[in-house]
């Protein structure tokens, strides 16, 4: 009984290997049933919009080497983009207090590099949504560009509690490859 049912296992997943590596030659049609609720088209010079967005201020997340800043040389509005640039450069590590604040961030005096993060955490939320996002990504090993989502609970519940959705994650290093999950840490799913 195991090793037909393990067969079979092997089998299901053989077809799904198969079945997933096969590409498409259907065409998909665009739904116009949508109405837009809410877009930032970038127009207005200088530092991103207050009413749609606010930064995240230094170490944040993963023992990353960044410190997030809301400097103009770090993140800002030009020609209709929105422009987020990393640079090496020396700056001292004053991150606020916040919820889930990493405890390896009081061990740390400076970093080496600066950039910018946004979200739009406090001022809009959706249960559904079509996102679409125009971006130009950097290539480079150590780079790692994300534009993704977590719960609105996140600041009462902890993450990954709170539950993820990275509409899109960009490896600098593979950059023919973007990535999109979604991630449900609960009670039994591991």
């Amino acid at each position: 009984m195991f090793v037909t049912t393990l067969r079979l296992s092997i089998l299901a997943l053989f077809f799904l290997f198969i079945s997933c590596n096969k590409r498409s030659k259907e065409v998909v049609k665009e739904n116009n049933s949508y109405k837009l609720v809410w877009s930032d088209e970038f127009d207005k010079e200088g530092k991103p919009d207050p009413e749609k967005w606010n930064y995240e201020l230094g170490f944040i997340r993963a023992h990353e080497k960044q410190y997030y800043t809301d400097s103009l040389k770090n993140v800002r509005v030009e020609n209709g983009n929105l422009i987020i640039e990393a640079y090496k450069e020396k700056i001292k590590n004053n991150t606020p207090p916040f919820f889930e604040r990493p405890a390896y961030v009081d061990q740390i005096d400076s970093a080496d590099y600066t950039s910018a993060s946004i979200t739009t955490r406090g001022k809009k939320t959706w249960k559904y949504a079509k996102i679409d996002i125009r971006a130009k990504l950097p290539k480079g090993r150590g780079l790692w560009p994300a534009f993704w989502m977590l719960g609105q609970n996140w600041g009462k519940i902890p993450w990954p509690k709170c539950g993820e959705i990275d509409i899109m994650e960009h490896v600098g290093f593979d950059p023919e490859t973007i990535y999109g999950t979604v991630s449900v840490h609960s009670i039994g799913c591991r």
